[in-house]
């Protein structure tokens, strides 16, 4: 930014996502044309990587060795430890080829899938889990939360994956955000979850298609909707 006026640069296809690895550069996950790595975040230069080119990427992820992960719509995961790539698809055991999400928990990399399912790489072959039961379900979010919680959002439910394995869910009502069995899930209003943040009292921040809710100690404590 110069005399008070942003840096621009214009790409005439759509951008998915930002990213900011650990040494400060720019990533930037394109519809059909691959992930572009900008140096410090200068958009003015000329990338300094370009990788997947032709490839939709949905997210990109740098994990605690260093290794860049990219999630795709259509061609499963991409991982890069060094100067190759490693690819994990359905082939693999991947759940789906199209890819939304990842997340690092304590449990390495975490793969969010456009169906009912998380992955785990694990020995060169991937371990999933059935995180929803409902058929139309599909992982939109995956957090981790200041307790090194894993939250995973849908476009219907909110999910909490527990250290031991354990995962409880959340369905939404007029006022609150309910645990499973604890209402009338039939009369549940669904949502569409698109992003979960860390809240500094120690809930998280869920934003929705068309409102954000704060949700700390199993309730709501602000909903948007009802200001």
């Amino acid at each position: 930014e110069k005399n008070n006026k942003p840096d621009i640069r214009y790409m005439d296809f759509r951008i998915f996502g930002l990213y900011r690895d650990k040494s400060g550069n720019i990533w930037v996950a394109t519809d059909k044309h691959g992930a572009i790595c900008f140096k410090k975040g200068d958009i003015k230069s000329e990338p300094i990587s370009h990788v997947l080119n032709g490839i939709s990427v949905s997210s990109i992820f740098q994990d605690s060795e260093g290794g860049m992960w990219f999630s795709t719509l259509t061609e499963g995961i991409y991982y890069l430890p060094t100067g190759s790539f490693l690819t994990y698809t359905t082939e693999e055991g991947l759940s789906s080829n199209n890819v939304n999400t990842l997340a690092l928990t304590e449990r390495g990399i975490v793969i969010g899938t456009n169906d009912e399912y998380i992955n785990y790489p694990l020995n060169g072959k991937i371990v999933n889990t059935r995180v929803s039961k409902t058929k139309n379900d599909r992982i939109q979010v995956l957090f981790k939360d200041h307790a090194e919680q894993l939250w995973v959002g849908t476009n219907e439910y909110l999910y909490n994956v527990k250290r031991n394995g354990s995962i409880q869910k959340y369905f939404n009502s007029k006022y609150n955000l309910l645990m499973d069995g604890g209402g009338n899930d039939k009369s549940r209003n669904i949502f569409s979850i698109k992003t979960i943040a860390n809240s500094i009292d120690g809930g998280i921040w869920i934003g929705e298609s068309n409102c954000f809710s704060n949700f700390a100690n199993e309730k709501v404590v602000y909903n948007s909707h009802l200001i």
